[in-house]
């Protein structure tokens, strides 16, 4: 049987925790704005899910079952492969922007509704 200590609580100590919890949040609070003005190279670079950017398209290349995509983004280049199927042919054409959203583990592709995601790097 487990016994209670007979000293007293420590006083203070509701209020350290408290303090260090501010702290805590004043620092992810301060750090903020440099998240938000990271470059998307930055963010990319991360690996952090989540963020979205979008790319344009440089060049499609069918490959049997597969189409190689080449991007670039905002100080990045991303080199896919997608499914050749009808919904990633209109997603990816030569010139066009994307939106790129690091959902999942390579990233989801968006051109209006039309959705793709990669299968390959």
């Amino acid at each position: 049987m487990l016994q209670r200590s007979s000293m007293p609580p420590v006083k203070g100590l509701h209020s350290m925790r408290t303090f260090r919890t501010a702290l805590w949040l004043i620092a992810l609070l301060a750090s903020f704005p440099v998240m938000v003005s990271c470059s998307e190279k930055a963010m990319h670079d991360t690996g952090l899910p989540g963020w979205g950017t979008e790319v344009l398209v440089e060049e499609v290349t069918p490959r049997g079952d597969y189409l190689e995509v080449r991007m670039q983004g905002d100080g990045f280049a991303l080199h896919n492969s997608f499914s050749n199927s009808e919904n990633c042919n209109q997603v990816f054409q030569t010139g066009e922007p994307v939106r790129y959203n690091a959902i999942g583990p390579l990233g989801e592709f968006r051109r209006g509704e039309q959705q793709c995601n990669a299968i390959g790097v």
